[in-house]
């Protein structure tokens, strides 16, 4: 599996069609209406979920958690929990 994990995201990283885990984080953020400045981020993160590779989001506000996987390709919220 990790292995599976590494090639997916060295070829996405190499085909040079990436958004940046900035990118991603102010995505989530804009979706939860969340301002950075309000949010507590705990985890910015590359994986792969059902085989695409995603950064996965995750954030407190005022005690509320957040959690958001954001494909790394296209900018697109994959889950939001």
């Amino acid at each position: 599996m990790a292995l599976g994990f590494w090639l997916i995201a060295t070829m996405m990283l190499s085909a040079g069609k990436n958004i940046s885990s900035e990118k991603a984080k102010q995505i989530a953020l804009s979706h939860a209406r969340v301002a950075e400045r309000d949010a507590k981020i705990t985890k910015i993160q590359l994986g792969v979920e059902k085989g695409v590779a995603v950064y996965e989001i995750e954030f407190y506000v005022n005690g509320k958690k957040f959690e958001y996987d954001i494909n790394s390709n296209s900018g697109e919220i994959v889950k939001v929990k």
